[in-house]
């Protein structure tokens, strides 16, 4: 089965894609919107934009695929690699912020809008 890809997947126009197969490059998945709402997160959280592409880096160097981040691995970078990461770049987070941070990831549920997919919708965006 073949299906129509969307214009926001960044792919050739009417380019198509196998179901079941890997998705396209930048193409959201569930998976996904967990390092989406990491990034968004951490960066309101040490209150500057942290360098996305950096993080996807970082956590691929730790033997974890970004596109299928689990909520334990997100966990686990907040306990220890986050620090070292955030000071390579000259950025601190508070141990309240880090705090409130894991215990936003804890809860996240993959199944449930963010806020900011809300506001996407609302702005028409």
């Amino acid at each position: 089965m073949e299906i129509q890809l969307s214009v926001d997947t960044r792919c050739a126009p009417g380019a198509t894609w196998r179901m079941g197969a890997h998705q396209p490059p930048g193409a959201r998945s569930v998976n996904r919107k967990l390092f989406n709402h990491l990034f968004v997160e951490l960066s309101v959280s040490v209150g500057k934009r942290v360098p996305r592409y950096a993080l996807w880096l970082e956590l691929h160097d730790l033997g974890w695929n970004p596109e299928s981040l689990r909520v334990t691995e997100a966990l686990a970078f907040c306990d220890g690699p986050m620090e070292g990461f955030l000071s390579d770049r000259g950025l601190k987070i508070s141990r309240r912020a880090r705090n409130r941070l894991r215990k936003d990831l804890a809860k996240f549920d993959p199944t449930r809008p963010l806020p900011q997919e809300i506001f996407e919708r609302i702005c028409g965006s």
